[in-house]
């Protein structure tokens, strides 16, 4: 059993063949992207373009190693950069370059706002950690079950407070 292993990061795609049963790695490849040049200060932007073109060319390029082997590729695990936005159009296309995780360009306006918010952040952590405290003790699991599928509905779509 071989199993694809790809992860798009913030430098470069990764993509390995593992073999399931002895773990070993049967063959990789990685493509390297660069950032947006001349952003101001903090700012880090990628073409997620780049991310799908590596993406392509890192799998081709493992799928051509393995030859024969291809065939016993039974699966997929992607992992990814985190907290990045990419804006999509009405079509679902890329309408700018993806802010990136690491991006600090907007510390500046989050911080003069975060005194704003912190009150009503901290009395809404506290009610679901005592929720979820109850949860777990709970000795009715239907009722409970219930309740965390509420807690959850409610950190989707958080009321204001």
């Amino acid at each position: 059993m071989i199993f694809l292993g790809i992860d798009c990061g913030t430098q470069s795609t990764k993509t390995i063949a593992l073999d399931w049963e002895s773990g070993e790695i049967l063959a990789s490849a990685q493509k390297a992207y660069g950032f947006v040049p001349n952003l101001p200060p903090g700012a880090m932007e990628q073409d997620p373009k780049d991310w799908i073109e590596a993406a392509e060319r890192s799998i081709g390029e493992v799928i051509a190693k393995l030859g024969a082997l291809k065939e016993e590729v039974l699966g997929i695990g992607v992992s990814g950069q985190q907290h990045g936005l990419v804006v999509l159009d009405q079509e679902d296309r890329v309408v700018r370059p993806a802010k990136l995780w690491n991006d600090t360009t907007t510390q500046r306006p989050v911080r003069s706002n975060h005194g704003s918010f912190r009150g009503a952040c901290r009395r809404h952590r506290a009610r679901r950690e005592h929720d979820a405290h109850r949860l777990y003790r709970s000795k009715d699991p239907v009722a409970a079950s219930k309740r965390a599928r509420e807690l959850e509905e409610d950190t989707q779509h958080p009321a204001s407070s």
